[in-house]
């Protein structure tokens, strides 16, 4: 086992020169996720072997966040304002090339009640608003797979 260091848009390794990607993104804290996760994914696509294993956990939506929280700062920087739709998501991985996508883990949040401190000073976020967020929020584990040739992986 190896570890290295790098930009996720710049893997610093050769073309389909490992076996196993493991990442805990951050990604929904950029502004142009489109590009980011269209590049992040397809340079994890480029240094995986065939037949290579992406597993990456990250944040999604499950349905849309209510408004207060997607404009709240706090949020965003917890990634949860950033957040995808998790169909979107998933689009990213078959638009890059893998296959075999599929979830192998799924948490979803409490994220309780909103208390004088977390409020202050910041847009009014409520009871209904927070259980509203907790269940379109999910911290969710995908693994994808780079095809080897003449394999069955579908996508």
């Amino acid at each position: 086992m190896e570890f290295r260091q790098g930009d996720i848009e710049q893997i610093p390794l050769e073309d389909a020169s490992v076996d196993v990607i493991i990442s805990n993104c951050v990604i929904n804290l950029t502004t142009d996720k489109a590009r980011a996760f269209r590049e992040a994914f397809r340079e994890a696509f480029r240094v995986l072997r065939p037949g290579g294993r992406l597993l990456v956990s990250d944040i999604v939506l499950l349905k849309a966040l209510p408004e207060v929280i997607r404009h709240d700062l706090d949020a965003y920087a917890a990634c949860v304002a950033g957040a995808l739709p998790k169909g979107d998501y998933l689009a990213a991985l078959r638009a890059a090339g893998f296959s075999a996508i599929e979830g192998v883990g799924e948490t979803h949040f409490d994220l309780g009640e909103p208390t004088a401190k977390n409020v202050e000073g910041a847009q009014k976020i409520t009871a209904a608003d927070l259980k509203e967020a907790a269940e379109a929020v999910a911290s969710v584990q995908i693994q994808a797979f780079k095809a080897a040739p003449g394999s069955v992986f579908a996508g």
